[in-house]
């Protein structure tokens, strides 16, 4: 059977345990009864979002890989938080690209011979939310190459919301855009929902287009109308609880059947049905077992809830309110977004495009036509939403040094602040006083930890201007002259003066060890010790879904890596 995208789901043979001695399953090998691992991406990255325009819904509805054990409710992996529950997702990342690598590697084996084949550069290209941490994202590549995907020559990473642009905005009617038009597109996906709008600066066939407004998203995508669909049922249910069959089956029934096609102003009952009724046991009982520990328990008839022949009974309303709490995220991140790009001084949003998965759902659609569309401005579905995604991945990449692609990104808008901490003079008045300390070198007072930004939330940044910072270490003569520094970033619309409370991102090194030491100038300080001065500069260049660092001393350039926050395996 064909699919336009393959499920991210994972059936591990052995008790669920990671890479089990009987293998695993992936994608639609998983059967609908079967007990599996899904949306363990999201595990890549646990940060909670706390930024007024990035809702999070994963801290009231977490997934097996985010909750705690909690009465009533099993975990398949007990007390798995933290370290240990981001180490499972890495590891569960990593098995299902190697599986989806092996399967396209066959079916190109198989299509064109292993001699056409083995003469082939293969270009893996990983999408990620553009909502995600740089860490996140960094992590991700690297379960692609671990993987098998190949070294970073071979490995790319894009931003989701901008991939899906690339192909949506080359879908709108030319003689439907004029130049300086703002369009907003809404990439509702799984786990994530990434906005991000564009004002096109050139009409087809030679588009290109700016960023305009910090680009925004969340952890609000379609996965957690499941997850309150089962917090629902299960809630109800009370003494009585669902199998794990049981409740793979519900799961996937309302996955597949029942939430697609809810519309805004359905008036009739929904009923996801299959065998879990069947599947209830006791609270007492073994919350593993996999079969009824209590074969044909009751039928449950409640008021707004009721079991009965295999089925669950759905009212409109309860739908309805399901769906809000999920959906009404999108539409305020939306609302905002709109807002954000006119207070910049931008036209109003023309055209907002759906894309993704989520973004297929006519209830979605039909509440942001509602909210929204007003005066010039339009709601619509992209072609082939739910693969725009991988579609316009393939049209980026093939775009570089190709403008007859048509797609050509001019700038882009930081939504983060990034920097490092560094010492500066001591101000009094400005600068706390359990941070300073004499510098006897310097000959005065100094100030731990103040920041020195490479780009601020909503600076205009483009790949093809490189950010250029200078600076100089004092450092004694006998020094091994390889330096760190920690990364750090902030979500903040206000930069601020010290690196307290921002996110550490990672280490950036910086090694002159190989140059012959004559070349350092030497300076005699206040206290009359002679020190290396050193003046060198770090460049930073800026893309959609990553940047990359460069060390120049003496007018030598080269590449300087960002060591990620490393994942050590959890010892017990």
């Amino acid at each position: 059977m064909s699919q336009d995208k393959v499920p991210t789901i994972l059936r591990y043979n052995v008790s669920d345990g990671i890479r089990g001695l009987a293998g695993y399953k992936w994608g639609s090998q998983v059967k609908t009864h079967e007990r599996r691992q899904e949306w363990f991406k999201l595990g890549l990255d646990p940060m909670q979002y706390t930024a007024s325009d990035s809702p999070d819904l994963s801290i009231l509805y977490p997934g097996k890989l985010e909750q705690n054990a909690q009465p009533g409710k099993r975990n398949v992996f007990p007390a798995l938080t933290g370290l240990r529950a981001r180490w499972k997702a890495k590891e569960m990342s990593i098995d299902y690209l190697t599986k989806l690598r092996k399967h396209v590697v066959g079916n190109l084996v198989d299509k064109y011979g292993s001699v056409a084949f083995n003469s082939f550069v293969v270009q893996w290209i990983i999408t990620v939310p553009a909502v995600w941490t740089a860490d996140a994202k960094k992590l991700t590549r690297s379960c692609a190459e671990a993987a098998g995907m190949g070294s970073q020559t071979t490995v790319s990473i894009t931003s989701e919301p901008e991939a899906a642009a690339a192909y949506a905005i080359q879908k709108l009617e030319p003689s439907n855009m004029s130049v300086g038009d703002s369009i907003l597109v809404c990439d509702a996906g799984g786990g994530t929902v990434d906005l991000v709008t564009y004002r096109i600066k050139r009409l087809p066939p030679n588009l290109q287009v700016e960023e305009c407004g910090v680009s925004s998203g969340g952890k609000c995508g379609s996965v957690f109308l499941n997850r309150v669909f089962e917090n629902w049922v299960e809630t109800e249910l009370g003494a009585h609880r669902l199998s794990d069959t049981a409740r793979a089956e519900m799961t996937t029934m309302f996955e597949i059947v029942t939430k697609r096609d809810f519309d805004v102003g359905d008036d009739e009952d929904r009923y996801v049905t299959g065998s879990y009724a069947r599947g209830l046991h006791s609270q007492s009982q073994n919350p593993l077992t996999s079969r009824p520990a209590v074969p044909g328990a009751p039928a449950v008839n409640k008021p707004g809830f009721r079991v009965s022949g295999g089925r669950v009974r759905v009212p409109p309303s309860k739908m309805t309110q399901i769906f809000e709490i999920v959906v009404s995220e999108t539409v305020g991140m939306v609302r905002t977004q709109m807002e954000r790009v006119t207070s910049a001084g931008h036209r109003p949003i023309s055209k907002i495009v759906l894309v993704g998965g989520f973004g297929t759902s006519q209830y979605l659609f039909a509440r942001l036509k509602n909210e929204l569309e007003a005066g010039n401005t339009t709601v619509m579905r992209s072609p082939n939403a739910w693969t725009a995604v991988v579609r316009g991945a393939v049209i980026k990449e093939l775009a570089i040094g190709n403008p007859g692609m048509n797609w050509n990104v001019k700038s882009r808008v930081s939504r983060t602040t990034c920097g490092i901490a560094c010492m500066v003079p001591f101000q009094e008045g400005l600068h706390p006083a359990h941070l300073r300390y004499p510098d006897v070198y310097e000959g005065q007072d100094m100030c731990r930890r103040a920041s020195r930004w490479y780009v601020k939330r909503g600076q205009t940044i483009s790949e093809r201007e490189p950010i250029r910072f200078n600076f100089y270490r004092t450092v004694p003569l006998d020094s091994t002259l390889i330096f760190t520094d920690d990364v750090y970033e902030n979500l903040d619309d206000d930069s601020p003066v010290f690196i307290n409370n921002c996110r550490k991102l990672g280490v950036l090194t910086t090694d002159l060890s190989g140059v012959p030491k004559w070349q350092f100038e030497k300076k005699v300080g206040k206290n009359y010790e002679d020190r290396y001065h050193i003046e060198f500069s770090i460049i930073f260049t800026f893309y959609d879904a990553h940047f990359d660092v460069q060390f120049e001393y003496k007018g030598k350039k080269s590449s300087v890596p960002i060591t990620g926050l490393y994942i050590p395996r959890p010892t017990s």
